[in-house]
């Protein structure tokens, strides 16, 4: 009878050793900033140039962990989701009251994708009037140049990521998302 007590407490001591240090580890990867399979990015550490002046999240943290719930196997590509350039992205703002529009995107020629920015003024009936385009150069220096002294009306912005089988496509109108698609399933009415 008492080697049996022996071998319960003993058991009870292996089992709370093994509970306080996944304890320790769980709390210290959280500290870290996130879980220790997956890091997603809580920061805004984006490399989407226009995206920069409002130094907001590209897809909130909510909906990640929603599309990681629902489809575990994109993890890797919402890892690149706040270093990655946007497909697409549009800011609407006004300047001296006239309407403008900073577009980036990847424009698709016979030589390749290069990397645009294009600087619209809308006219009185909002159709656009191409002032200024870039194709080189900084172009977060060029945007926050563009944009001192005006007034945001509102942001677009589509990230669309690939690799291998897995993709998310992600599009945002003034942080507020618009289409979710995981895997060409749309998951906008499971996340929101």
């Amino acid at each position: 009878m008492k080697f049996v007590g022996n071998w319960q407490k003993k058991i009870a001591y292996i089992l709370l050793i093994t509970l306080l240090i996944g304890s320790y580890n769980y709390l210290s990867s959280k500290e870290e900033g996130g879980d220790t399979q997956v890091q997603l990015s809580k920061s805004s550490a984006s490399a989407i140039k226009i995206d920069k002046m409002n130094q907001e999240e590209v897809m909130p943290q909510s909906v990640r962990d929603c599309v990681l719930s629902e489809a575990p196997q994109v993890s890797r590509l919402l890892a690149k989701l706040d270093t990655a350039l946007p497909a697409w992205q549009n800011l609407h703002f006004k300047k001296e009251g006239e309407v403008f529009r900073l577009r980036e995107f990847n424009d698709d020629g016979p030589n390749g994708d290069v990397r645009k920015l294009i600087l619209y003024k809308e006219d009185s009936e909002g159709f656009a009037d191409i002032q200024q385009i870039w194709t080189t150069g900084d172009f977060d220096s060029i945007s926050k140049n563009l944009l001192k002294n005006t007034e945001l009306i509102h942001k677009e912005v589509a990230i669309s990521l690939t690799e291998g089988k897995h993709s998310v496509f992600f599009e945002a109108i003034n942080s507020q998302p618009k289409r979710l698609l995981v895997n060409n399933i749309s998951m906008l009415e499971s996340c929101f």
